[in-house]
């Protein structure tokens, strides 16, 4: 299964247009779940809620879609990255794609490619190829290693940093999952400042090296049994 998660804040009318491109692309809604963050205290609640029985009622019982109102108090952008850390604690699926309610699929049967890969291999997909990683799809494994996605708001660029610097990006450069972007490009400098901030540089470290250790131990952990095998194999002959 693959969890799809967005925050949403004051922006039903995006995230109903991000529902309805899932809906139109992906091949069996069985394949995967939603779980949407909103705020119980945002002011378009309301709208969110009949968003929520909206979805309810129009598709079939495999449109599987929940909204959870955020234990953590909106403090903006600043914040982002616990909004999905807290999303990413109540998936259920091997992978977790995380998109924005200003986000679109373009393209058919998404889930389908995302499901050629193994989420064992602790991955992270770059749907954007070259591009920068916009809308990182994380194997869960890799997620329950670190406890989190980020620890920075800017949770695209740590995640896929962690799996890059470990050689576990996956660049999707044909063009199998398009999502576009539709929300204008923020100038976030606080928070930029703070992801290059030696505090946060370390604790970025920190993540990298225990992906690091978590993938020589499965690596370990095959030739052991590789080992076994032949040795299973050779008592035989």
């Amino acid at each position: 299964m693959i969890s799809v998660l967005i925050p949403s804040y004051r922006n039903p009318t995006g995230l109903a247009d991000c529902l309805a491109s899932i809906l139109r692309t992906v091949s069996d809604t069985r394949n995967i779940e939603i779980l949407i963050r909103i705020d119980n205290d945002d002011p378009k609640s309301l709208e969110y809620k009949c968003l929520e029985e909206f979805n309810k009622r129009a598709f079939n019982p495999n449109w599987n879609i929940k909204f959870i109102e955020s234990k953590v108090k909106e403090r903006g952008y600043e914040n982002l990255h616990l909004f999905v850390n807290e999303l990413a604690s109540q998936a259920n699926g091997d992978w977790l794609m995380l998109l924005t309610d200003d986000s679109i699929i373009r393209s058919k049967n998404w889930d389908l490619e995302i499901n050629k890969y193994y989420p064992r291999d602790l991955v992270v997909l770059n749907p954007c190829g070259q591009g920068l990683n916009l809308f990182p799809i994380v194997a869960y494994s890799v997620y329950d290693i670190l406890g989190h996605i980020s620890l920075n708001s800017h949770y695209d660029t740590w995640i896929s940093s962690v799996a890059h610097e470990n050689g576990k990006q996956i660049r999707l450069n044909n063009g199998e999952i398009q999502i576009e972007h539709l929300g204008k490009v923020n100038n976030h400098t606080e928070t930029s400042n703070a992801y290059y901030s030696k505090e946060m540089r370390d604790l970025l470290q920190k993540d990298i090296l225990q992906l690091k250790l978590a993938i020589s131990m499965d690596k370990a952990n095959e030739e052991y049994g590789q080992a076994l095998k032949n040795l299973a194999e050779g008592d035989t002959k």
